[in-house]
């Protein structure tokens, strides 16, 4: 494993290597049944939307936290002043 680590590859062999394997990636999924495919993707995009849903929902709480934070340091500002 330590012999495998420090094994130097020079980048243009790496950038090789990459092509190589978008090429082939890009065969198999070609190859591949359009509904497994279709499906694969509708997964991704399902946990796509639930993670952009639950952000849109933690900005949201800290969007009224912060509001109400705000409200509560305002009140206290005008109250002082109007001892």
């Amino acid at each position: 494993m330590e012999q495998a680590c420090n094994i130097k590859v020079p980048t243009k062999k790496l950038k090789k290597f990459e092509k190589e394997y978008q090429t082939l990636r890009e065969s198999q999924l070609q190859q591949e049944d359009p509904i497994d495919r279709y499906q694969r993707e509708n997964r991704r995009l399902q946990e796509a939307t639930m993670r952009l849903e639950q952000e849109n929902d933690d900005l949201a709480h800290e969007l009224v936290t912060s509001k109400i934070a705000l409200r509560n340091d305002l009140d206290q500002v005008t109250t002082i002043f109007h001892m």
